[in-house]
């Protein structure tokens, strides 16, 4: 839901997209389902919104801000942002890090 959320304006070209706009909505799902099942697992493993709030807000902060504000160059979108591919892949290793331990579910 969360990727397909952002669809819309990637399509039209108004929300970080690289050159080459289906390969940027194809990385941005891989990134966004990745990072899903991180802040999922970290609300479930701590109990509390509030951790998953903070690492999104930070995701924000860090991937819009300095990311975008310290990358540079033709096509820096197509390997750094949002639907980069090496935003991708790193988000895709640290989700499969993360699924190897196991998991014990925090009750409220």
């Amino acid at each position: 839901m969360w990727g397909l959320w952002h669809l819309p304006v990637m399509i039209a070209g108004l929300y970080y997209s690289g050159p080459y706009p289906a390969l940027s909505v194809f990385l941005f799902m891989i990134s966004v389902t990745s990072f899903g099942y991180i802040i999922g697992r970290l609300r479930l493993t701590t109990g509390s919104v509030w951790p998953a709030f903070f690492l999104h807000a930070s995701w924000n902060a860090v991937i819009q801000d300095v990311f975008d504000a310290s990358s540079e160059g033709e096509n820096v979108l197509f390997w750094t942002g949002e639907s980069g591919i090496l935003v991708a892949l790193a988000l895709l290793a640290a989700a499969w890090f993360i699924s190897r331990s196991p998991m014990s579910v925090r009750r409220l």
